[in-house]
């Protein structure tokens, strides 16, 4: 005589070879692939904006310091008040050319 229990395990039993027969082990390793590379993605983004935001903060903070920096790294501006303006080398380059 069969109980409640076995019936549970012959339906759990027959879903799981119907699963197996039907290949769709091979759409879960698709699909779980397209998940794991949309969220590497997102996260690279994520990475991406939170360092072009850090770099603004950053110069942001050097202008509040009075201190800019060009593209070569050299400090040649100095911002106070709102204010640019070049520092004494910078203009020496400029007259000199």
């Amino acid at each position: 005589m069969t109980t409640i229990n076995d019936l549970k395990i012959y339906g759990l039993n027959t879903i799981a070879m119907a699963f197996n027969f039907t290949h769709i082990d091979i759409m879960l390793k698709i699909l779980l692939t397209a998940v794991a590379i949309g969220y590497t993605l997102q996260k690279w983004y994520i990475m991406n904006e939170e360092r072009k935001l850090k770099k603004e903060l950053k110069i942001q903070d050097d202008a509040a310091k009075g201190k800019a920096l060009d593209k070569k790294g050299s400090a040649n501006t100095i911002v106070k008040n709102g204010i640019v303006r070049k520092t004494k080398e910078v203009r020496d380059d400029i007259h000199a050319s």
